[in-house]
């Protein structure tokens, strides 16, 4: 199931203004832009570039497999942000998405 449409960053604008505005998070292959934002609720982006991951359809699932990890942490995440995930390398396994995203998003707070 994907992240519902009101949790993702939608326009071009949106992840403009994250990049330039928004302060880094990084990690080993997780960067994250951080920007306060005055909803409610924590919106997410996800960019998987093509050199780190040559193929359309891994690059998919990739973004699958971060949206799944945010949807199962949304109620413990931090609200009124908007935060764009960019994926600088792939880990070995998969499950190191999770730990690192978790750990990342404990940063923040």
């Amino acid at each position: 199931m994907a992240l519902p449409a009101h949790y993702r960053l939608r326009s071009e604008r949106d992840f403009e203004r994250v990049f330039r505005e928004g302060k880094t998070v990084r990690g080993s292959f997780l960067l994250l832009k951080i920007l306060e934002s005055k909803l409610i609720y924590p919106r997410f982006g996800f960019i998987v570039p093509a050199k780190v991951v040559p193929k359309a359809v891994q690059r998919n699932a990739v973004r699958r497999i971060l949206a799944r990890i945010i949807q199962d942490n949304i109620p413990r995440l931090i609200s009124a942000y908007d935060i764009v995930i960019l994926v600088s390398r792939l880990p070995v396994k998969i499950e190191d998405f999770s730990s690192e995203l978790s750990m990342l998003i404990t940063k923040i707070h």
